[in-house]
């Protein structure tokens, strides 16, 4: 799968996709990070960005159930899953495990199970 063609029909999806707010995490602008992707415009690319700025090929953005990505997923040489956690650090940022929240990993498990180009 890896490395991934320049022509590559791509279907990115996961909810780290297109946030710089995500990808910057704690202390990038507050001790939580920003409040919203906004602060961001003009100070970077998110990775969605930046499959459409060097791919040649059909690059599809969806935020959507697994179902309906799995739906889709045949038209894609490659689905590429964006996850993480919130920003945040400190007292708000102490955990006990490393797992990610429960609709990504449902996400993800989901991709696994029912697709071959994940």
């Amino acid at each position: 799968m890896l490395p991934l063609s320049p022509s590559a029909k791509l279907l990115i999806t996961g909810p780290a996709s297109d946030s710089l707010r995500q990808l910057s995490g704690g202390w990038s602008y507050t001790w939580l990070g920003a409040p919203d992707d906004s602060y961001f415009s003009g100070r970077g690319i998110s990775i969605l960005s930046g499959f459409q700025k060097l791919s040649s090929g059909k690059i599809t953005h969806v935020d959507t159930s697994p179902e309906e990505i799995i739906a889709m997923s045949g038209d894609y040489d490659a689905i590429v899953v964006c996850v993480g956690e919130e920003p945040y650090t400190e007292f708000e940022g102490d955990i006990n495990n490393m797992y990610l929240p429960s609709s990504q990993l449902k996400l993800l498990d989901t991709l696994i199970e029912q697709s071959n180009n994940l």
